[in-house]
């Protein structure tokens, strides 16, 4: 059985996260704006278009419920072909109502890379989202360093 602490060893991440890859939002946001939202620091950072919004919220709006990464946690995405990745971990401080009528405050909008650079990540993330309380930790977090901290320590 591997340890945790050797478990997250073995993750060879290539894409590391910082304070700019996590958002807070206060304010309320509906479902057909959350995508656009969660995207939008990757766009002002030049990663993405809007082509490739666009084509995530056609995607995850269709598919939205195969497209988690933790329990409560959604993972737009959509191809691309572009040679590096991006991403954005969302946290709205008012939660968001899914069509089933069912709330959530996570979101981590993905600019996939060819070469998958962006799966170690994910497969910590998911981790992280799997262990208990841990999104609730991350929920109560007050700002961008305090979520930082959170994820690093796991």
């Amino acid at each position: 059985m591997i340890k945790k602490k050797e478990k997250r060893t073995l993750y060879q991440e290539r894409i590391r996260l910082s304070e700019e890859n996590i958002a807070i939002i206060d304010t309320s946001i509906s479902w057909n704006d959350c995508v656009e939202i969660a995207f939008e620091p990757i766009l002002q950072r030049g990663n993405i278009g809007s082509d490739y919004i666009k084509r995530c919220k056609a995607t995850f709006y269709k598919n939205y419920q195969q497209m988690l990464i933790g329990p409560d946690v959604y993972l737009p995405h959509a191809n691309v072909t572009k040679e590096s990745s991006d991403i954005q971990i969302t946290l709205f401080k008012q939660a968001v109502t899914n069509p089933e009528n069912h709330p959530f405050q996570l979101m981590i909008a993905l600019v996939p890379e060819k070469s998958n650079a962006h799966v170690p990540l994910l497969l910590k993330l998911n981790d992280i989202f799997l262990e208990k309380g841990c999104i609730e930790a991350i929920i109560t977090c007050k700002s961008r360093k305090d979520v930082l901290n959170l994820l690093e320590r796991r």
